[in-house]
């Protein structure tokens, strides 16, 4: 086993660099005005492809990843983590003016009102989401440093979400007040600001942390990807066919034609469908690493390291272009730009790295 192998557990490095892919290209789809026009031949395989990526497999897996590497944070104190929270905090608030208030400064058809603006500049997107998990994990360095506390406690945790979440039904908790119904959105979907409610998304982050530490502490690796592949095949398929049954919209495999309130408001059965859709993702991941003999081609682990870079550089290309987006006359252009705005941010993601390493060089000379 690699040194590089070692330190890092590849499948989740590879896991995220796809999540980043997908999303960036979904965020640019989603924009384009043929993406709401009715699609025919590649105009539709092209929106169920970059819809399907850009779905469960970017979101989820983001969150699925961050649980992960809670299990391995040793060095997080309580103090870390709530540091982390007020940083991803700001990270959102800035994400959201990129996202929100950039387009409606360049398209005046998009200008809402002020209190629209406002309201906007707190809408919950993956960042405010994060930011509310890091206070779960600072709360869990408050607990005995025993696994089988934080595992019963966080598979608790999640069951008890998941019961809440069924119960609730999303956007039926309005106050008639803007700045109320922001706040409810942070756990519960309540308005078109709240992309990432906590109750409808938890199960990933949870999952991610229980399997991790499960990961982490087995003897056999190779075995228990193994039982990773098999309870997440049953998983996704006992539950996909539950969904057809039952005629529930399925979120995670067909993300492309389930409505915006489905996709985000997930349902308890759509949260469980995803969580064993990734445990399968993780054990692909493990054989590609197999294949690959675990020697990853360098960008991809850049990538995968400079998530939150790239994420908040996208939204601020995706933002300024939002005119020309819009206006993109074929799927090829916007896939093309996905593809420059995706480079883009990560050699900005590279430049910032690079400043890091030139002034952490420069102080170990002037010492």
């Amino acid at each position: 086993m690699s040194e590089q192998r070692q330190q890092r557990v590849l499948e989740i490095e590879l896991i995220k660099a796809l999540a980043i892919v997908g999303m960036v290209f979904v965020h640019i789809y989603e924009l384009t005005r043929f993406a709401f026009c009715e699609p025919d031949g590649i105009k539709l395989t092209f929106g169920i492809i970059v819809s399907f990526f850009g779905g469960i497999i970017s979101g989820g897996a983001f969150m699925f990843t961050m649980g992960w590497g809670a299990a391995y944070s040793d060095n997080a104190t309580f103090g870390s983590y709530l540091h982390r929270f007020i940083k991803l905090c700001l990270l959102g608030w800035l994400v959201n003016i990129f996202q929100q208030w950039i387009p409606m400064l360049i398209l005046p058809e998009k200008m809402g009102h002020l209190k629209e603006m406002w309201y906007s500049l707190f809408a919950v997107d993956i960042y405010a989401y994060a930011a509310m998990l890091m206070l779960y994990f600072a709360l869990l360095k408050k607990l005995p440093d025993k696994n089988s506390v934080k595992l019963t406690t966080s598979a608790v945790f999640m069951a008890v979400a998941l019961i809440i979440d069924g119960l609730l039904k999303p956007e039926s908790f309005s106050t008639g007040h803007g700045w109320a119904d922001t706040l409810i959105g942070v756990f519960v979907r309540e308005n078109e600001y709240s992309y990432f409610p906590i109750i409808s998304w938890i199960a990933f982050p949870l999952a991610g942390f229980i399997f991790g530490t499960l990961y982490r502490n087995c003897n056999d690796k190779k075995k228990y990807t193994i039982f990773l592949a098999v309870i997440g095949a049953v998983i996704l398929t006992s539950t996909s066919v539950a969904m057809h049954c039952f005629d529930i919209p399925n979120s995670v495999l067909d993300p492309y034609h389930v409505t915006e309130l489905d996709y985000y408001a997930l349902d308890p059965i759509n949260e469980i469908c995803g969580c064993g859709f990734l445990m399968l993702e993780f054990a692909v991941a493990s054989l590609i690493i197999w294949l690959t003999k675990g020697k990853l081609p360098e960008f991809i682990l850049n990538m995968s390291k400079n998530v939150m870079h790239i994420y908040v550089a996208q939204w601020f290309l995706i933002g300024l272009l939002v005119g020309v987006i819009d206006k993109l006359p074929n799927i090829w252009l916007s896939m093309l730009l996905s593809a420059a705005v995706l480079g883009a941010a990560f050699g900005y993601a590279m430049f910032r790295k690079w400043l890091s390493e030139k002034k952490k060089v420069k102080a170990e000379l002037t010492v």
